[in-house]
């Protein structure tokens, strides 16, 4: 019996030793509180983000610029042949003025023009993509023009793995000090950058810091997406880093309590803790460290 002992007691122990290694609530009259300028706020729901650090690589328009170029000549060949083929046709169906000869040539150009069109755009998609690929020729045209014009620029962005490029509608990209400018995803990349396992999209940027992206500039781009998860906004003030952790203070009728803070991430407006607060907590946001310095036993200091 006496060596069933320690086995029974052990896990009271533990409880024990855990319960007394949880924070004691801090208990101050109202007159302190006010004193000290301890600040209380309801806690928000919040969703969080998940932010990825990438690169954006300006994209050299020329070979755009000269492909479209091709495909607008192949198309208007194209057409053109296309309806001397069936103007030749007729006339050697109706009364034979014009050679089966004639025709058949005809017929061939025809057939030709629409090949090269096709594989121009073939090549278009397997170059640039369905991105640029299933705009219309006018669209690319104006494109293009906001590009010649130096209004605009087309990027392409990877990141590690293709982390958060999933989806991606746009990326923040940091032009050091000129400032930051939007790009806006048109789409997939055809070709994926191996080094960086990263399938690559492809962007168009425009504003007034457009001008800085020079072809073949690297910038750093941020990548941000939701996925971090639902929780509650934490201003940056009101948390404390103790013991290799993030804590706040939550105010509830045995006064002051610090409570732990998990899956703390960044939020559209602040940090969002996805695990340690409820709905209904009234959380400290201005004078934990006061608070804190009271729980170890320092007594709260006053500014």
């Amino acid at each position: 019996m006496k060596r069933m002992l320690p086995a029974i007691l052990l896990p009271l122990l533990l409880a024990a030793a855990a319960e007394a290694a949880l924070p004691k609530p801090v208990q101050l009259p109202a007159e302190a509180v006010r004193r000290l300028g301890i600040t209380v706020a309801s806690a928000q729901r919040a969703t969080a983000s998940t932010s990825t650090q990438g690169f954006a690589r300006v994209l050299d328009p020329v070979p755009l610029a000269q492909l479209q170029a091709d495909l607008t000549a192949a198309e208007t060949a194209a057409a053109a042949s296309a309806a001397e083929a069936r103007r030749t046709q007729a006339l050697y169906a109706d009364d034979a003025t014009m050679s089966r000869k004639a025709a058949e040539a005809a017929r061939a150009q025809a057939s030709a023009d629409a090949s090269k069109l096709a594989l121009l755009r073939q090549r278009l998609a397997l170059e640039w993509g369905s991105a640029l690929s299933r705009l219309s020729s006018a669209q690319r045209t104006k494109l293009i023009a906001g590009l010649a014009s130096g209004s605009a620029a087309l990027v392409r962005i990877d990141a590690p793995n293709g982390a958060g490029l999933q989806g991606l509608r746009s990326a923040e990209l940091d032009l050091g000090p000129a400032g930051t400018a939007t790009a806006l995803v048109l789409g997939p990349a055809r070709v994926g950058d191996v080094g960086l396992r990263s399938p690559g999209v492809i962007a168009r940027v425009s504003g007034p810091n457009v001008s800085y992206l020079s072809s073949g500039l690297t910038v750093p781009a941020r990548i941000r997406g939701e996925g971090g998860g639902a929780g509650f906004l934490v201003p940056a003030a009101a948390v404390l880093r103790v013991e290799s952790a993030s804590w706040v203070y939550v105010q509830d009728r045995s006064g002051f309590i610090r409570r732990r803070l998990g899956g703390l991430v960044a939020g559209a407006s602040g940090l969002v803790a996805t695990s340690g607060l409820r709905a209904g907590d009234h959380v400290v946001v201005r004078g934990a460290s006061k608070l804190y310095a009271a729980e170890q036993g320092g007594g709260p200091e006053e500014d």
